[in-house]
């Protein structure tokens, strides 16, 4: 009801279309660059499954991150834990991680650190933040667009209640 309101009162005021310049958008992907959550992370991935018993594999895996933690090498000691390569890394959008602990403990941590284990389902992972890479404006242009039209429309939003309580007494009620 309020957002039909909002647009009703906003084909009133504004008759002509609102778009934002090409400098509104570039300054919305600039804030998007270092917005951890449109970030690509660079991770070295630890997983075990769970085969007998969740906390012995939990503490598995803590050994070897504290291991890690203590100058071993992560990479050497995730491939002879998993019997599989960890390195490369993985790299992957945040906004795609899709285990809400994953993307809060991503997004929490500097280059170069390691995670603690993190259970997921059947498996215990952990892993190391590589690097983070800033998206390419063409990955998120249309989110760049849409937060430059709305910090446009905000903007004349306040500018046009400014003007009538410049004009009458105007009481804002919710």
């Amino acid at each position: 009801r309020e957002q039909l309101l909002d647009g009703k009162l906003s084909a009133i005021w504004f008759t002509h279309p609102m778009h934002a310049t090409p400098d509104e958008v570039w300054a919305a992907y600039e804030r998007l660059r270092h917005d951890p959550d449109h970030q690509l992370v660079d991770l070295e991935l630890l997983s075990l499954p769970v085969l007998s018993s969740a906390s012995a594999t939990e503490a598995t895996v803590r050994n070897i991150v504290a291991r890690a933690r203590a100058g071993e090498d992560w990479c050497t000691l995730a491939t002879r834990a998993m019997g599989i390569p960890a390195c490369p890394g993985l790299v992957l959008p945040v906004s795609g991680v899709g285990v809400d602990a994953v993307r809060h403990g991503v997004a929490a941590m500097n280059v170069g650190e390691i995670s603690e284990p993190i259970r997921i389902r059947d498996r215990v992972v952990a892993f190391k933040l590589l690097r983070r890479v800033p998206p390419a404006f063409a990955d998120v242009r249309i989110d760049a667009e849409l937060d430059a039209d709305l910090d446009l429309y905000t903007r004349l939003h306040r500018e046009h209640v400014n003007e009538l309580r410049r004009q009458a007494s105007v009481e804002v009620r919710l």
